[in-house]
């Protein structure tokens, strides 16, 4: 007869055998420790509660498969994985995947390019509006955007200081944003 007194190994092996009230009583044992052991990373009540629900029911599905020695150290190592594996899964991005480029519109939330604004006909309007731009603003614009130099290298080369780098290229990027207001994306 199995008691709350039962040692783990002899649960685990009924568990093994089908018995759900073997489980019952490992599951009665360890739930607070598991959901103890997931609540230090995660702070949330709900998610933990789900997480440990199914590490318990991974468990019962696998229970002839897995070999545990001791359960508790099993069920924090499984907590902590679920945990991380919770938490990875909210910074994933859920990607959608569309055979026609042409369905893609601005509410699916997707950048797109419109005919009207193609990417050499953004790059032509950039291109006319530096023209207006002092000789040297524009230069170190080209050296930083276009060679793709640091603002130490241009100072370097152009034998002028950090900060006026810095200032100039302040300068024309706050025009080109104002001049390109009304483009969806961050092109500059």
């Amino acid at each position: 007869m199995l008691t709350e007194q039962t040692p783990d190994s002899v649960l685990w092996n009924e568990v093994q055998k089908n018995s759900a009230n073997a489980f019952a009583l490992l599951f009665k044992r360890y739930w607070s420790a598991a959901f103890t052991s997931a609540f230090a990373h995660l702070k949330d009540k709900g998610a933990c509660a789900d997480l440990v629900q199914d590490i318990f029911l991974s468990i019962w599905e696998k229970r002839h498969n897995l070999a545990i020695d001791s359960f508790k150290p099993y069920l924090q190592a499984s907590a902590r994985y679920h945990v991380y594996r919770f938490m990875r899964a909210k910074k994933v991005s859920p990607m959608l995947y569309i055979d026609d480029l042409s369905k893609i519109t601005l509410e699916t939330g997707y950048l797109i390019q419109s005919p009207e604004v193609s990417t050499f006909e953004l790059q032509k309007e950039i291109d006319q509006f530096l023209v207006k731009l002092p000789k040297r603003c524009q230069e170190i614009f080209c050296l930083s955007r276009r060679e793709n130099l640091s603002n130490d290298e241009i100072a370097a080369r152009l034998e002028i200081s950090k900060r006026t780098v810095e200032n100039q290229l302040t300068y024309a990027l706050r025009e080109i944003r104002i001049l390109l207001k009304d483009v969806p994306g961050d092109f500059v």
